[in-house]
């Protein structure tokens, strides 16, 4: 497998901020809330460079740009990020972005609820502070997207839950009646200031916010790369607890193109199950076995089309995330036998990459090409939803009957 490089952008002098008399700078927040970390990029609108910011600080461990999902409680005074992380009193909450996909009512979902609102609030001070003191407030306008595990079948209790969630620590922070949450405040404070949490969600055409699914961004992310050639992709998206699948056809790159979506999924496998699990070949096998199925799915809709089957001869594999840094798992997908390799015989070829935006100003921390992967789901969502590429959902590709079958069973390429 090949790495693309990166060539680090120089950081940008910061603005002076504008006179209240100018239009107002409209800046698009790309959210990644992530299992391991959290990513923010930020970009102004009708500039292809964004800027990743790290709120609270950089973190040993971690790369510079990233924030530690964490929360620290400590005789009910709440610690974030990276205070939570050098801190070794009280309890530490390390994988709240999981709890939240888990969806009956306990006391245990309540806790998650308020300490992801936390934390998200934490998260979007800092953001606030950062867009002020290099664009001023009062001249700017925002427009936000958070990323949520779901495939393009968007799962509403999950997106309602971090809608939810997202409202309150955005009406904290941007509303009327700042409530800007910092290191050491206690959660009777903050209990008190978000008490009334049982607002209505405004509608999706009046709100700055929105959540999306997290398969979709790092498409748009890669959509948006003059690099990339057209043709057939697999995103590979690894994080610390999901999986994003997804295998598109690009048509050309830049933004003004169509990009159909033959298939996608999210899954519940990542880093976090290897570092507990006494068997990691089995989840490697299992996550083979879903790149398989994804590809195959896809597949599954030109089949029978001999001119459009063609462009399938050839698969770029795109790695993106943290998980996919490990080498049992980079091994796993490089010496495996992929589905086009199998359905193509002596034609099909792949070719095994790892994705990183190439507009995004990282200031003055030196960053990796693995670790530039990491702000992809970022970088997509830091792009206004009218530049995304025109979106062609799985459900929107149509299926070509009667694939062929071996011996009345699935399709060969099913059988995984």
């Amino acid at each position: 497998g090949a790495t693309v490089a990166r060539d680090l952008i120089a950081r940008p002098s910061l603005e002076t901020p504008r006179r209240k008399t100018e239009a107002k700078v409209a800046l698009q927040v790309g959210f990644d809330f992530g299992t391991h970390s959290t990513k923010i990029v930020v970009r102004r609108r009708g500039e292809r460079l964004g800027s990743a910011i790290c709120v609270g600080g950089s973190v040993e461990g971690y790369p510079g740009f990233v924030a530690p999902s964490l929360v620290r409680v400590s005789q009910d005074v709440l610690w974030f990020g990276g205070a939570a992380l050098n801190r070794s009193d009280g309890t530490l909450y390390r994988l709240l972005k999981l709890e939240l996909l888990k969806l009956e009512p306990s006391p245990v979902a309540a806790t998650t609820d308020f300490l992801v609102t936390a934390y998200f609030s934490w998260i979007l001070a800092g953001v606030r502070d950062y867009i002020g003191k290099r664009y001023g407030l009062d001249n700017a306008k925002l427009f936000l997207n958070v990323a949520a595990p779901m495939d393009h079948y968007e799962d509403v209790r999950v997106k309602q839950r971090y809608l939810k969630i997202l409202r309150t620590a955005w009406e904290g922070v941007f509303g009327d009646d700042q409530k800007l949450v910092a290191q050491g405040m206690t959660k009777a404070t903050f209990t008190t200031w978000f008490a009334n949490n049982d607002l209505a969600v405004p509608d999706a055409t009046v709100r700055p916010y929105d959540v999306l699914p997290e398969t979709i961004a790092p498409i748009v992310s890669l959509s948006q790369d003059a690099r990339m050639t057209a043709g057939m992709y697999m995103l590979v998206d690894m994080g610390a607890g999901t999986t994003e699948l997804s295998i598109n056809h690009v048509s050309v790159p830049g933004g003004d193109q169509n990009v159909l979506c033959y298939f996608d999924r999210s899954v519940l496998l990542g880093a976090e199950r290897f570092q507990s699990c006494e068997n990691p070949r089995q989840l490697t096998t299992e996550l083979l076995k879903h790149i398989w199925q994804t590809w195959c799915r896809g597949y599954d809709k030109d089949a029978r089309n001999v001119a459009a089957r063609q462009r399938w001869k050839s698969l770029r594999i795109l790695l993106v995330g943290g998980g996919t840094c490990r080498t049992d798992v980079y091994d796993a997908i490089v010496r495996e036998q992929h589905a086009v390799c199998s359905r193509f015989p002596g034609e099909g070829h792949c070719e095994i990459l790892r994705h990183g935006p190439a507009d995004l100003d990282f200031g003055l921390v030196q960053v990796s090409p693995e670790d530039v992967s990491l702000a992809s789901v970022a970088n997509g969502l830091a792009f206004p939803r009218m530049k995304w590429p025109r979106f062609y959902e799985p459900e929107q590709v149509r299926v070509v009957p009667e694939t062929p079958t071996r011996g009345g069973q699935d399709p060969w390429y099913m059988d995984r």
